[in-house]
């Protein structure tokens, strides 16, 4: 379901941009608390990821991100995700609409929605729950700045026994913004922003596991669980072949335990109305979380996002 946490953080990035962009250039200044904003994107990943996890084969998509943040703090966005090598021509489109107010000089808040639609066909980790409520803290300390997230995922899905199959994630993310300087005085500026982040929940993992009978050797990958309630397709050998059956597993974690800790490292060029962005994540995930990957994972990340407003 929420596998384009990449896409996600596009446009949250798209959104913030203005404000550090306000702080950077002498021209084209901007202040986000008084204009409106639309921005545009795209980005390329180089696998799909659910909260820091991953299935065993390799899932490469594109997407494209819009969204619209008015002057006094309410927005809407939305994206749409395309895998470069499965799947149907849209795998998958969210919708989200939220609030966000900085409450003080340094701390901030927000609230969102949002609503995720998959394709029938596509291969993508999901949740038979679509809806995702998340409520959001951040802090500008001195030297870093901290968010607190939670998002809980519910529907109306329930299990053999009747219970609700809703889930619960809180996210802490540390980070710190690094000036490199610029190459064109007063127009741009370079940044690092090195993050680590710790998400913790509760996940009902699932799968649909497809066994060849006669396999090429060696290819037959595992599949890779822990996606959150997820149906998994995984391909198995080469496309077409026969003889092959199916099985389903799923494992229920009840109890709130940290899932997966990660390190980002976003380089972005910057200038008044845009920015290109390449970033490496590196997911550790917590080896004693049932039903999970639990090798390391490495993403890698390409954005482009431009921004609309008026210029003062």
């Amino acid at each position: 379901m929420k596998f384009i946490c990449a896409s996600l953080f596009v446009l949250a990035s798209s959104l913030s941009v203005v404000a550090q962009t306000t702080q950077k250039t002498k021209t084209d200044t901007v202040n986000n608390d008084k204009i409106s904003v639309f921005s545009a994107g795209a980005s390329y990943g180089n696998t799909a990821n659910y909260y820091g996890q991953t299935t065993a084969l390799k899932l490469p998509y594109v997407s494209t991100d819009l969204s619209y943040q008015s002057k006094v703090g309410f927005y809407v966005a939305g994206s749409a995700i395309k895998l470069v090598d499965l799947g149907p021509a849209v795998s998958e489109v969210d919708f989200a609409v939220g609030y966000s107010k900085d409450i003080t000089r340094r701390l901030g808040a927000s609230a969102s929605y949002t609503r995720f639609f998959f394709a029938k066909d596509s291969p993508l980790p999901q949740s038979v729950n679509p809806n995702t409520a998340s409520l959001g803290l951040t802090y500008d300390l001195k030297w870093f700045n901290s968010a607190l997230n939670a998002d809980y995922v519910f529907g109306n899905v329930k299990d053999d026994q009747g219970r609700s199959m809703n889930d619960l994630y809180l996210s802490l993310n540390n980070s710190k913004e690094i000036d490199l300087g610029s190459i064109v005085k007063d127009r741009d500026f370079i940044t690092l922003s090195p993050s680590l982040s710790f998400i913790g929940g509760t996940q009902l993992v699932g799968g649909e596991q497809i066994i060849t009978q006669n396999p090429e050797p060696g290819g037959i990958p595992v599949p890779g669980l822990g996606k959150g309630k997820d149906k998994v397709r995984l391909p198995v050998g080469k496309p077409g072949r026969n003889n092959t059956q199916s099985s389903s597993t799923s494992v229920q974690s009840t109890n709130f335990a940290l899932i997966t800790s990660n390190i980002r490292l976003p380089l972005a060029y910057n200038r008044a109305h845009y920015t290109v962005e390449a970033a490496y994540q590196l997911s550790i995930p917590n080896k004693n979380f049932e039903g999970i990957v639990h090798e390391n994972q490495s993403f890698f990340t390409l954005s482009f996002t431009y921004l609309f407003y008026k210029d003062k």
